[in-house]
């Protein structure tokens, strides 16, 4: 520090750069422009108190930006620790709404009571959304069929290979982020990106 401030020292080395990842999302949930300039991916957990936060702030931004930015979110129960338990089992209902066309209804629902749900959780908002019971039951049964259980087991294979070990963990255009603010840093990143798309 001394020798940087008489001036007789300075640091050439570039700046760590963070990897960037290519990301297979086929199959997961997104919303927002398809194809847009900005893909934001979020690992999230339902019963994770920072994703609540979290998704109130990416709405903000994506109403601001709403043709910059496509959002995929990939279910993490990271809470359950490897052993389905809630997180598990909201994320299952997740899935199985997203077969009958409602997946953002139930996931939005799934956060307006993030810190009561439970195991009844999911059928509870399944009848709340007018669902088809039966259809939904099955689905909820059955862990392996039409792809439940590789979707789950996809998304956990897919945070370990790219280090992903907490919730909310975020990703733009591949590259892991982490923000301090997240409504406020989010937006700067989004500007940086339209206007470096720009020169």
């Amino acid at each position: 520090a001394e020798l940087q401030a008489n001036g007789t020292f300075v640091n050439l080395l570039p700046e760590l750069e963070a990897p960037v990842f290519k990301m297979d999302l086929k199959g997961y949930p997104s919303k927002g422009k398809a194809n847009a300039p900005i893909q934001l991916v979020e690992f999230a957990d339902y019963r994770c108190s920072y994703c609540v936060e979290a998704k109130a702030a990416i709405e903000k931004v994506m109403k601001e930006y709403p043709d910059k930015i496509e959002y995929f979110y990939i279910d993490y129960p990271v809470i359950d620790r490897g052993t389905p338990g809630i997180s598990t089992a909201v994320a299952h209902g997740g899935y199985c709404a997203g077969k009958q066309g409602k997946y953002w209804q139930f996931h939005n629902k799934a956060y307006d009571m993030a810190s009561r749900l439970d195991m009844n959780s999911p059928l509870a908002i399944a009848k709340e959304l007018g669902l088809n019971q039966k259809k939904f039951d099955i689905c909820m049964a059955t862990k392996k069929e039409d792809a439940y259980g590789e979707y789950v087991k996809k998304a956990l294979d897919f945070a370990q290979e790219i280090g992903v070990l907490s919730t909310p963990s975020f990703f733009i255009n591949g590259q892991p982020k982490a923000f301090n603010n997240l409504e406020e840093d989010l937006k700067k990143e989004v500007e940086r990106l339209i206007n470096a798309k720009k020169k």
